[in-house]
């Protein structure tokens, strides 16, 4: 199934456009597997998701590991370069912003990569995904800004190499 998604990553660069991804290919490749490993077969099962998308590359990726992966963005012209280059439908990447979204419960997996410019607001966001997933999900964050997560006693670090958590409690 991964192999089937590198040919749309590759269609990016040969459409113009500039497949950011802030880690690079090989680390979000390297995360998801370890994820992949982690959930074994149900990860067919869990849904992903990537808050504050851009034009949806790990969205795609993480499809190519199996799982049911959706993004939020904010940018119209991100959704639609999103919907253009990979082929996503209105359900798969979607016009939301990641500071009021009420849905990061839903998911078995969250991603980011620290989407907000302003240490405040990344701050803020940061905790409001923490505290709005549910028991048992996943959080990948990179370049996180609030390290109180590691003294956080709801989550625990799974990965001595990434930055990945799974929490563990509400309280």
């Amino acid at each position: 199934e991964l192999q089937k998604n590198f040919p749309k990553l590759r269609l990016i660069a040969k459409k113009g456009y500039y497949p950011y991804i802030s880690n690079g290919i090989d680390m979000v490749m390297d995360e998801l597997s370890f994820i992949a490993n982690f959930f074994g077969e149900k990860r067919y099962k869990k849904l992903f998701l990537d808050a504050g998308c851009g034009i949806g590359t790990i969205v795609c990726a993480a499809q190519g590991f199996g799982m049911i992966s959706e993004g939020i963005e904010l940018s119209d012209l991100y959704i639609d370069l999103a919907k253009n280059i990979f082929g996503f439908d209105g359900s798969t990447v979607t016009r939301a912003n990641i500071l009021s979204y009420s849905n990061y419960k839903a998911f078995d997996v969250i991603y980011y990569y620290c989407p907000m410019h302003n240490q405040k607001l990344q701050r803020k966001f940061e905790r409001r995904v923490e505290n709005n997933m549910k028991v048992g999900a996943i959080l990948i964050a990179n370049h996180k800004q609030d390290k109180k997560i590691e003294r956080d006693k709801r989550f625990q670090k799974i990965s001595t190499e990434f930055p990945i958590w799974k929490k563990v409690k509400n309280k």
